[in-house]
């Protein structure tokens, strides 16, 4: 995954379809879930920094037996 914190991405982005599908990705945005986006008129961009937080907020640490 080679997100860049600084970045903006569409939905249809390569780097967002290693966190899910486009068409996942909306529906996380119409149930309010998922990473924080910024939407103008139609456009949806999400920032890299959000996905990036987004995604360490899920991280799991394993116990290790």
């Amino acid at each position: 995954m080679n997100i860049e914190a600084d970045r903006f991405y569409s939905p249809c982005a390569p780097e967002l379809n290693t966190v899910a599908a486009k068409q996942t990705l909306a529906k996380w945005r119409s149930a309010g879930k998922g990473p924080a986006y910024i939407k103008s008129g139609s456009r949806v961009l999400y920032k890299g920094a959000d996905v990036l937080e987004w995604l360490q907020e899920r991280r799991v640490q394993p116990n290790a037996s």
